[in-house]
């Protein structure tokens, strides 16, 4: 397990979770800010970078489980990119939409901020949001993460918000 909080738990990815992944990331909903689902195949592919990730940079997407039902209701993670010209941790998360509009981004959000910042100590965590997301937007300032401006990221504006270790 990585972290846990109230309602969820988070553990690293195994290739038994391919097929909950392969769900996930093919529901045309849950991929709407994305540039489109991913097929089998694509999904797999997603899974081996996870799995690379987790040895190279210590982070990545971990799935998301609901501690009352143990059902998988997506993946969130710390993500070691290149954005907006500088090597940086990302937060991400992606849920099942029957897990939207209940406070579960937030929360797993809120949570890996602590985690990024206390136990792994990064310095900082960026989170890049498309124009168009406003529900990720709203998680954003309830978590009253920074606003810096907007920027292309991967051929799309995006929002820039981030959080720094001193706060």
């Amino acid at each position: 397990m990585i972290l846990q909080t109230e309602r969820l738990v988070l553990r690293k990815f195994t290739d038994e979770d391919a097929e909950k992944l392969y769900h996930l990331l093919s529901d045309k909903d849950v991929m709407t800010y994305y540039p489109s689902t991913l097929t089998k195949e694509e999904a797999n592919k997603w899974l081996d970078n996870i799995l690379v990730e987790y040895e190279k940079y210590g982070v990545s997407w971990w799935p998301v489980y609901t501690k009352e039902e143990n059902a998988f209701a997506g993946q969130a993670g710390l993500l070691y990119r290149n954005f907006d010209g500088r090597n940086t941790y990302l937060l991400s998360y992606m849920l099942h939409k029957e897990y939207w509009g209940k406070g579960y981004a937030t929360e797993i959000s809120k949570s890996i901020i602590e985690y990024g910042l206390h136990e792994l100590h990064i310095k900082r965590i960026d989170c890049p949001i498309r124009l168009v997301n406003t529900p990720s937007i709203r998680v954003a300032e309830r978590l009253e993460l920074h606003f810096s401006g907007r920027t292309d990221y991967k051929g799309y504006e995006h929002n820039i918000y981030w959080i720094d270790r001193s706060e």
